[in-house]
């Protein structure tokens, strides 16, 4: 739980929760919960499996053929089918390898992450996997469905009202960073998290593009921290130095596009007010309603992903030129937004 030892009364977030009822629900796949001792002590065979989920990053690359033209062609990259279902399972991987490296991380230590759900479902079980305690910092506004998912993996939740302070769990995060053993991995601002999406992802869209024979004329995707599209992009220019960036965020804060920052609401992350000069063509902006109607849409057509890959798609669609090669990143899997398509 978070107490009162670990914060002071300002930013003291609420301890964990019951997730509340989606029993029964198909998009969810359950677990027995572990006992403590279970969780950091198991069988050889499940250390085995751990470790070979935490080192295995392959996604497709697919045609989104149904909405494509004869003058432009939609590749998608589901991100949602890494081990934890979405792209952050890429970051938490480089990271903790480069981290442990450096020797900043010694099992036993707990990390501390702000997270709106993605990361800290990515840490939750690489960073348990790997003996670590982790504790994530979110937003109460967050999906019960991530929640679930971040509990079950064995982590820590502290929540906190970020209707008014719109980065009360960053700087909670930030505040249990500074004790003794504890290590705030902090995505907004970690240049680790650039670098895993450029050696990661950067490439793996680049050999698959070639084994199809297809040149990218532009790559589309959504602005959280930014990290991704900027390692991404990096990586793509240098081989197609026409490529255009189109970076996608939400219109509206709060949001239900989560993951996606309302930059121009809220201000954006550090990672991506870095960024070089000049980036990206176009920012586009969303509206939540436009990402759930995409969002249903491809679940309909039987891709289980989130509603990011939702504003990722209605960008492409309705907002860029009609011409090209689109390579789209679509962040996460279905099952955390489970409320959306009942």
């Amino acid at each position: 739980m978070c107490k009162s030892m670990y914060l002071s009364n300002k930013i003291r977030g609420s301890g964990p929760r019951d997730r509340g009822s989606n029993a029964g629900n198909r998009w969810l796949r359950r677990e027995s919960p572990r006992s403590p001792i279970s969780q950091y002590f198991y069988s050889l065979k499940e250390k085995t499996q751990a470790e070979s989920n935490f080192n295995a990053m392959t996604t497709p690359l697919i045609e989104l053929k149904q909405y494509q033209t004869p003058e432009r062609r939609l590749f998608a990259k589901i991100e949602a089918q890494n081990p934890t279902g979405s792209m952050k399972d890429r970051f938490v991987r480089y990271a903790i390898q480069r981290l442990e490296q450096d020797k900043v991380l010694r099992k036993g230590m707990t990390i501390v992450e702000a997270s709106s759900g993605n990361t800290g479902i990515a840490l939750s079980k690489g960073g348990t996997e790997r003996g670590y305690k982790i504790v994530i910092c979110m937003p109460k506004h967050i999906s019960a469905d991530k929640k679930w998912f971040i509990r079950q993996n064995g982590a820590e939740i502290c929540e906190y009202d970020t209707t008014k302070d719109t980065e009360a769990d960053i700087d909670a995060a930030r505040e249990f960073g500074k004790q003794s053993d504890w290590y705030f991995l902090n995505q907004f601002e970690n240049p680790y998290h650039i670098e895993a999406y450029y050696h990661s992802l950067g490439q793996e869209v680049l050999n698959q593009s070639r084994e199809r024979h297809v040149s990218i004329d532009a790559v589309v995707a959504g602005v959280g921290t930014g990290a991704s599209l900027i390692g991404l992009a990096k990586r793509i220019r240098e081989e197609y130095s026409y490529c255009k960036i189109y970076a996608v965020s939400s219109k509206s804060s709060p949001t239900k596009i989560e993951g996606l920052h309302p930059g121009q609401i809220r201000g954006d992350f550090k990672i991506w007010l870095d960024r070089p000069q000049p980036f990206e063509e176009q920012r586009i902006f969303i509206e939540d309603e436009e990402a759930i109607t995409y969002f249903k849409k491809l679940n309909n057509d039987g891709i289980s992903v989130g509603i990011s890959s939702g504003a990722v798609l209605a960008a492409a669609l309705n907002h860029l030129p009609k011409k090209g090669n689109y390579v789209m990143l679509f962040h996460d899997h279905a099952n955390r937004y489970t409320k959306y398509l009942q």
